[in-house]
């Protein structure tokens, strides 16, 4: 704010999700370290909606 005047300055936010899916471990190692297997990118609606449809604890305040 010093060297830029604050009507010059942009502030962004992103707005996305991932849904990745991760290995079941095969108890070799102790703790068993699952690996991530596959990613998708999302939107944000198609991440709370599949959050919703898993019935996950969501907490709609974080949508603010």
């Amino acid at each position: 704010m010093k060297s830029v005047p604050k009507e010059k300055i942009i502030c962004a936010v992103g707005n996305y999700g991932y849904d990745w899916t991760m290995s079941i471990p095969i108890r070799k190692t102790e703790p068993p370290k699952p690996t991530v297997v596959d990613t998708e990118d999302l939107s944000v609606q198609e991440a709370w909606q599949r959050a919703s449809d898993a019935d996950a604890d969501l907490d709609s305040t974080m949508t603010r």
